[in-house]
């Protein structure tokens, strides 16, 4: 009994701690919140972070942080690929029926993804004049600005591919 509460403490403070070190790494390449205008002309300062608690399906039991910063008013999806899926991708899934301008930033760390990392919107590679980049040797940061068109499929789904994963 006593090595199940142990065990479930260790547990804890191992989850706190990445959650922690998640809030601290998210916005590490130092970039403030877009301004952006509404339909309207008014300007409006928007910034949400999202945390995200990830553990691959053949990973080695680690929990690894991904976030994302944006302006879009409802919580995104994150998720990784399924076991069947050869690709090596975080994909990110904003969802929504009115036609807005969205900015995001997803931080992943390094050893989660990692090697050549480009951004799929839609299912289509974008050219990497659309998107930031950044790495700062833990994690990488991808962020981009751009419509999002309610009725067509797939407008919000994005992925961000890498060559080498922990899984």
């Amino acid at each position: 009994m006593r090595r199940k509460e142990i065990t479930i403490a260790v547990t804890a403070v191992i989850l706190t701690i990445a959650v922690t070190a998640g809030f601290l790494l998210a916005n590490f390449t130092g970039q403030e919140a877009t301004v952006l205008a509404n339909s309207a002309g008014e300007k409006e300062a928007a910034s949400n972070l999202y945390t995200y608690p990830i553990s691959p399906y053949h990973g080695n039991g680690k929990i690894y942080i991904v976030t994302v910063e944006t302006n879009w008013t409802s919580q995104p999806r994150v998720s990784l690929p399924n076991e069947f899926d050869t690709l090596k991708y975080v994909s990110v899934v904003f969802a929504g029926w009115s036609r807005e301008t969205v900015f995001f930033n997803v931080t992943i760390p390094t050893d989660l993804l990692c090697g050549n990392i480009s951004l799929l919107r839609k299912y289509y590679e974008q050219p990497p004049d659309v998107y930031t980049l950044s790495n700062n040797g833990t994690h990488n940061s991808i962020g981009m600005t751009c419509v999002f068109t309610p009725y067509f499929s797939g407008t919000g789904y994005f992925a961000i591919l890498g060559t080498k994963a922990a899984w």
